[in-house]
């Protein structure tokens, strides 16, 4: 698939917000160059059900940075155990940074400019 990051050198809230625009309009390409690129016949496949007590870990990219899923199987083939750590967590200390030389008032949009996820970072 063909798709660019976007990168800028300033890290103000208006170019976080541009990253988040540009990266949408890159996930829509990248969707819309699958969709072009899908062979005829069948898109889903039946999975059976997976045994018990094994243990999966996966990530994937979110917005924010990496998501982490661990899991374990329970004996009926449902979940037994399941944690998401958010990258919130690792994310909190680059407020401190991104607010230095701004004015109080200026913190609520620097502060949601990020939209760190005080739910996910309590997990």
């Amino acid at each position: 698939m063909k798709f660019s990051v976007p990168v800028y050198r300033e890290g103000d809230v208006l170019r976080r917000m541009q990253v988040r625009i540009d990266e949408v309009q890159a996930a829509l390409s990248i969707i819309e160059q699958v969709v072009a690129s899908l062979s005829e016949g069948a898109t889903r496949v039946n999975v059976p059900a997976p045994p018990a007590n094994q243990v999966a870990l996966g990530y994937v990219e979110g917005w924010r940075g990496e998501i982490f899923h661990w899991i374990r199987t329970a004996a009926d083939g449902r979940l037994a155990r399941c944690k998401i750590k958010d990258p919130s967590l690792q994310n909190w200390p680059a407020l401190s940074e991104a607010i230095l030389g701004n004015i109080i008032p200026d913190f609520p949009v620097v502060n949601k400019s990020f939209n760190l996820s005080y739910s996910g970072t309590d997990r």
